[in-house]
């Protein structure tokens, strides 16, 4: 069984506006690398937000890891969202906050209200977020606040978020698009 199948996916932004995804069938197994290529304006965001229902689609079928994510609540959407991952490309960083309380919010489906109100994280993922943040080579920002960091800094930190989650699947949208060559070879090598 594959981990995500998708079948004849489409989605609008109104009912009145152009079709965005035009009948997307896809498989993707799990350890498989995927990616979807093609110009500007082509749906690839709109395909990768449809995953994981930030944009409801028209019609069609999304099956992750076994699940109909087209027919979730909202609380069983918010459970399997535990398991996928999301890389953006404009960072999707609280600026005023640290670098590692942004990575900790990678756990905010797994921690308590209260506990995330008053940043009382266990002291196992403080630890495992200090471990990624030296995985992508940024541990001695864990302090600074998000909006203090560069542009490569910032993406760093938007991936350590996604792997605190331990995804099943991690969805990136186009993650070093604002990037100079170097860092973005650097952020792919990461990935």
């Amino acid at each position: 069984m594959a981990l995500l199948e998708i079948n004849e996916l489409r989605a609008r932004y109104s009912n009145s506006g152009p079709e965005i995804l035009k009948g997307i069938s896809l498989e993707v197994d799990e350890d498989d690398f995927f990616a979807i290529i093609g110009p500007s304006g082509a749906g690839k965001s709109t395909l990768i937000r449809c995953i994981n229902r930030l944009v409801e689609p028209t019609s069609g079928t999304i099956r992750f890891n076994g699940h109909e994510m087209t027919t979730l609540s909202r609380k069983r959407l918010r459970e399997l969202r535990r398991d996928i991952g999301m890389i953006f490309q404009e960072f999707n960083l609280v600026d005023r906050m640290s670098v590692m309380d942004n990575v900790l919010s990678g756990r905010l489906g797994y921690t308590g209200n209260l506990r995330t109100l008053f940043r009382a994280f266990p002291r196992q993922d403080i630890e495992h977020a200090m471990n990624l943040l030296d995985r992508v080579g940024i541990v001695d920002q864990a302090d600074k606040r998000a909006d203090k960091l560069s542009g490569g800094q910032r993406q760093r930190v938007g991936i350590a978020r996604a792997l605190m989650q331990e995804p099943k699947l991690l969805l990136l949208d186009e993650p070093t698009s604002s990037l100079d060559p170097k860092i973005s070879r650097e952020i792919m090598w990461l990935i």
